[in-house]
């Protein structure tokens, strides 16, 4: 109790705790705004207005060609499939004006299914392509659409967008697994020993503390703390998310353009907690580590933190493509594996550069033998560390 009661009323950590939190309160509030609501231009009524302009022009255009007595190929055909679609967009358009989200995401996978069966078709034929690139959305976007059907979820203005109780805690979470979270999970977690070195650990010798204890407390402690801390956050979140959009579905789907492997958001959470857990062991014994050589405040949790900035910078340089599988800073941020596991092949924005479906657990495996190693190492030095004498 003395070492959680001094770790708790530590200034620093009195500070860094309150950052935390006022983090975790940020992120909510963007949930509520952003996370729910698509940013201005970006929503589904703007891009459906905008189609229809476009295909009121193009139809006028084609008229006119058509009536100039010099027409395109195929000029009927195309008008005819302007005018279907222009009549479903219009259609989307009366879905959204009523807010009746169900409607429109079914009117869309109608489009959807009629660009992927003619693509489809064209390939066969050994045609030239229409809609470029288009291809891979149109399939993420129907089966993402089925998928929702199944959940029994009803659907929302954009894909992946999971006003929820679970929703709340992957909004939460993407934001806590990032830079910001890490070093501030660094900070809080990573220089707890050393801030006991070497003025702190003569209490002990006192008190004749056995040192195998000191040390398994010094990590299982804060740790467990700081985990505790954030759960009970997000659980007040999410309770509160849940008064006004419910709970949601555990198997709502994620939607990535692409996507190796499917990822329901109930998994994603718990593998988002799971990394949580390792983050704070693995941040927390590499401290451990690194004030058995530097025995100051702060500066484990200084390299710490400069190693953090520095990989989040290099790590998507060209030259670490063929490397960062085998790196492990690569899987303390969650978002990352995420990323570098699944989607289209796109450095560095997508693709599968890691172990594809088996890269969540492979990470979670790294993390805990990294924190193992880290902890068995420094509890070695830890013991045959000798008080000095005063």
């Amino acid at each position: 109790m003395f070492i959680l009661k001094k770790f708790v009323s530590s200034n620093k950590n009195k500070v860094l705790i309150s950052l935390l939190f006022i983090g975790l309160i940020f992120q909510f509030v963007a949930f509520k705004t952003v996370g729910t609501h698509p940013p201005n231009g970006l929503g589904l009524e703007d891009t459906t207005q905008e189609n229809i302009k476009a295909s009121e022009k193009s139809i006028r255009e084609l008229k006119s060609f058509i009536e100039s007595g010099d027409p395109p190929e195929n000029a009927e055909e195309l008008l005819r499939e302007l005018n279907d679609e222009l009549k479903l967009d219009k259609a989307k358009l009366q879905a959204l004006e009523v807010n009746n989200y169900n409607e429109f995401w079914r009117l869309d996978n109608l489009y959807n299914e009629q660009r992927i069966k003619k693509l489809e078709e064209a390939q066969k034929n050994g045609e030239e392509v229409p809609f470029g690139g288009g291809y891979e959305y149109f399939k993420a976007t129907s089966k993402w659409y089925h998928q929702v059907l199944d959940s029994g979820q009803d659907f929302t203005q954009a894909p992946g967008v999971n006003p929820s109780s679970i929703g709340a805690a992957l909004y939460i979470l993407i934001g806590l697994g990032g830079l910001y979270g890490l070093i501030l999970l660094t900070f809080i977690c990573g220089d707890t020993l050393a801030m006991e070195m070497p003025n702190g650990l003569r209490y002990y010798h006192l008190m004749k503390k056995d040192k195998k204890m000191l040390h398994f407390q010094h990590l299982f402690i804060p740790a467990g703390f700081v985990l505790l801390l954030i759960l009970s956050a997000l659980l007040v979140f999410a309770l509160i998310a849940g008064l006004q959009f419910g709970m949601g579905s555990w198997n709502f789907p994620n939607f990535v353009v692409g996507a190796i492997y499917d990822v329901f958001q109930s998994e994603e959470l718990l593998w988002r907690l799971l990394y949580l857990l390792l983050a704070i062991l693995f941040i927390t014994s590499l401290g451990q580590l690194l004030s058995q050589f530097i025995r100051k405040a702060y500066i484990p949790s200084a390299i710490i933190a400069l190693l953090l900035v520095t990989y989040s910078v290099i790590h998507t340089h060209e030259a670490m493509k063929t490397i960062v599988k085998w790196i492990p800073l690569t899987y303390l941020n969650i978002n990352t594996v995420l990323q570098f596991s699944n989607g289209e092949n796109s450095w560095p924005t997508s693709g599968n550069f890691l172990f594809g479906r088996d890269s969540l657990w492979i990470g979670a495996l790294v993390l805990l033998s990294c924190s193992i190693l880290f902890y068995s190492i420094s509890h070695f030095l830890f013991t045959k560390y000798i008080y000095r004498k005063v």
